[in-house]
């Protein structure tokens, strides 16, 4: 009965271990936010790069009016140096086609527990902003480890 017990411990021993390293960044590890307050075009440093850390982005809740001239539209990306020189994109554009006045479009992902895009290791986390008028408001909640 024993060695039965000692096997099945060690057949289990892996899927506990499985289960251990799936837990989430964003749930395992104290969350930081980031302001977000863009009002021109331009690429804008949301989280600055550490060397050898990776940004991995919990959830986010921003704010994008439509302008009445132009659509101003977000896209997350990273990159290294100041404002993310040589910029990979880590999502489409946000609020591409909305140029009629009004109230602002809120675009809310993540409740914070849960990773949803991560940079490269070694690169900042930055928003490319494009419109006429610019306004965007909000909040990344992220890790960097």
């Amino acid at each position: 009965m024993l060695k039965i017990l000692a096997l099945l411990a060690l057949l289990l021993a892996p899927e506990a271990a499985q289960a251990q390293q799936r837990q989430d960044q964003c749930s395992t590890l104290t969350n930081s936010s980031a302001v977000v307050n863009i009002s021109s075009a331009t690429t804008t440093s949301i989280v600055a790069l550490v060397t050898g850390k990776r940004i991995t982005v919990c959830g986010f809740a921003i704010s994008n009016p439509p302008s009445g001239t132009s659509a101003s539209t977000f896209v997350f990306e990273y990159g290294t140096g100041a404002a993310c020189s040589t910029p990979t994109a880590l999502t489409g554009a946000f609020g591409a086609g909305f140029t009629t006045a009004g109230a602002p479009i809120f675009y809310s992902y993540g409740d914070g527990t849960s990773t949803i895009f991560s940079t490269a290791i070694s690169n900042g986390l930055c928003l490319l902003t494009a419109g006429t008028t610019v306004n965007i408001q909000g909040v990344v909640t992220y890790v960097q480890q």
